[in-house]
């Protein structure tokens, strides 16, 4: 086998490489295809644990070089220890080496947004070691569905930068990852930029978020099963993009209906979730109108759906009009408050059951105990 620069690709034994359905737990909205397993959305990626010194990833993207660029974050039991550049379409990339000869879990998360490039993974495999069982999934469980603001536009850039690219792009300390980091909750992000409920920042009604929230990706557009994932909490930030000049011609009625269906559907998918409904941090038109779709919901019966007034961005708090790292920062302060308000949740992740324990060996003829 041979890889895009004509190399040759190392043979792995069996027993340190992984399967990638069955020894890895993935997180996002994912699929496989052509033996490439995909995870584009922004905060989407994969996790595997082993006892050994370091692993290795054959990664694929679609979009490689340029403003487009993916780029991924691992962490290291927890530890933020690199940034993959996706500066190519298939590449063999070391993802930790000389680490103790002891457990680690390894998670690789794309920081950047589901439309400007795909990135995937074909091969995973120890350097050295043995493989351990795939980590549990958290129990406490976010959905974040935004635009431009949600997949972390401008969050590492400042106010000397004249030029939006994915290098300036991070998903992972928006305010919405922020709070799912902070309660230790599994955080799913279906955010486009440019998107909105009734009409995109281009003007064109086409593409529009509640028609996207119901793919499984943005580059695979079959419809997903929401049973798969079925959160606790749903923050939605969108109708910056309805507000924009080129949607000039909308009208309150217009939105508000659009609102109003738009938060059914998201209630029709996900029923037993609440929603908070966050907005205002880069302008408040709308506002008026999103806050009256929530009260007529919660009036009509819906006792779990909230709306959460973010203040307006300052000068100091902006990058490319967007929320700058400190301008997300402050705004997952108030969401934090407002989860803990509505679920109970405190600081810290919530308990899950590890592996079971054999409390009594079964025989050839007795059965045993399994707790």
């Amino acid at each position: 086998i041979r890889s895009d620069s004509g190399e040759e690709e190392e043979e792995i034994p069996d027993e340190r490489l992984y399967d990638l359905m069955g020894e890895v737990r993935w997180f996002g909205r994912t699929y496989e295809s052509d033996e490439v397993h995909y995870f584009n959305w922004t905060n989407s990626g994969f996790e595997f644990s082993f006892t050994g010194t370091g692993a290795k990833a054959t990664l694929h993207s679609s979009n490689p070089g340029g403003s487009n660029t993916a780029y991924l974050v691992v962490y290291v039991d927890g530890v933020k220890t690199q940034t993959i550049t996706m500066s190519f379409a298939k590449k063999d990339v070391v993802l930790a080496e000389n680490l103790s000869n002891e457990k680690h879990t390894i998670k690789v998360v794309k920081r950047t947004n589901g439309r400007s490039s795909t990135a995937g993974v074909s091969r995973l495999w120890l350097t050295e070691g043995s493989k351990e069982r795939a980590p549990q999934a958290n129990c406490r469980r976010m959905l974040a569905i935004g635009d431009s603001i949600t997949v972390g536009y401008g969050t590492l850039a400042d106010s000397s930068t004249s030029a939006w690219s994915t290098a300036t792009e991070d998903g992972t300390i928006t305010y919405a990852a922020l709070a799912a980091e902070y309660f230790g909750a599994e955080n799913n992000t279906i955010a486009i930029s440019g998107r909105g409920i009734v009409g995109n920042t281009d003007g064109t009604t086409t593409l529009l978020m509640p028609e996207i929230v119901e793919w499984l990706d943005y580059n695979n557009r079959v419809a997903f099963n929401h049973e798969d994932y079925q959160p606790d909490v749903i923050v939605i930030n969108l109708g910056t993009n309805d507000a924009s000049s080129s949607c000039s011609w909308m009208t309150s009625d217009a939105f508000k209906q659009g609102c109003l269906s738009f938060l059914k559907q998201i209630r029709s998918d996900y029923p037993e979730a609440a929603i908070i409904y966050a907005y205002g941090a880069m302008t408040t038109k709308w506002s008026t109108e999103i806050e009256a779709c929530v009260n007529e919901l919660a009036t009509a019966g819906d006792d779990s759906i909230y709306y959460l007034p973010l203040s307006t961005i300052s000068s100091s708090e902006k990058a490319l009009g967007h929320p700058n790292a400190a301008g997300h920062a402050a705004r997952a302060t108030v969401l934090i408050d407002k989860i803990k308000e509505v679920t109970g949740w405190t600081e810290g992740a919530g308990h899950f059951y590890d592996e079971a324990t054999v409390k009594t060996p079964a025989t050839c003829t007795t059965d045993g105990e399994m707790v």
